[in-house]
């Protein structure tokens, strides 16, 4: 729906991100790597949740070692680190926010990501497991900055989800927000909570709404 509203900026990023990818499938070709991903692909039917807490297995993330991280950037390259070793590139740029929080391409191998250097930490590993979820889905996609979107398309939907059940399981959540029940939406709570598990306090108080608490 954004045809000729992308900021030049924006479109040089997308330009660079396809050039890389490029790039990575002809040096890759040269030494005989292989660069498709090895990843199953999931359905728009398949619990988001569930999934989720497969991947997170996967990527060997436990409650523990989240919370040992001492910031967020440690967070950030650990999944960039798993994601690479499943042959998805992951670049990051700086482009409008209002244009894009990032964008993923995986009609060509190897499947590129890109994330906005623009946004916070803790929005940039949203989006990186954001991107991840259009992935699992086969999706190439520019997701927009507008949240109103989100709640109207089922993949943008789908995607949220997966990403919020994987930075922070229910279970976790649950538990976390009954222990902080009394205080749970002063300021230092929610600093507190962001710095233990690497989220951002947006996505801490959207989990609150939707656990009811």
């Amino acid at each position: 729906d954004r045809n000729n509203k992308f900021d030049k900026k924006t479109i040089l990023v997308i330009r660079k991100a396809r050039r890389l990818q490029e790039l990575s499938k002809e040096l890759s070709k040269n030494i005989e790597y292989e660069t498709k991903s090895k990843l199953e692909k999931v359905k728009l039917s398949d619990d988001p949740q569930k999934t989720a807490l497969k991947y997170r297995e996967k990527f060997n993330l436990t409650e523990e070692k989240q919370r040992k991280f001492k910031t967020p950037y440690e967070l950030f390259n650990y999944l960039r680190d798993f994601l690479e070793d499943m042959n998805i590139y992951l670049f990051q740029f700086s482009m409008p926010v209002e244009d894009a929080r990032g964008f993923v391409f995986v009609d060509e191998s190897p499947i590129t990501v890109v994330v906005n250097t623009k946004d916070n930490i803790e929005a940039r590993i949203f989006s990186l497991m954001h991107e991840f979820a259009h992935i699992l889905l086969g999706e190439s996609v520019i997701d927009l900055p507008d949240a109103t979107y989100t709640y109207k398309d089922n993949f943008e939907k789908w995607c949220n989800e997966f990403a919020s059940a994987f930075l922070l399981p229910k279970d976790i959540a649950n538990a976390t927000f009954n222990s902080n029940k009394s205080n749970l939406t002063q300021k230092e709570t929610l600093k507190t909570l962001s710095n233990r598990y690497k989220v951002s306090k947006a996505m801490l108080l959207l989990n609150m709404l939707k656990l009811k608490y």
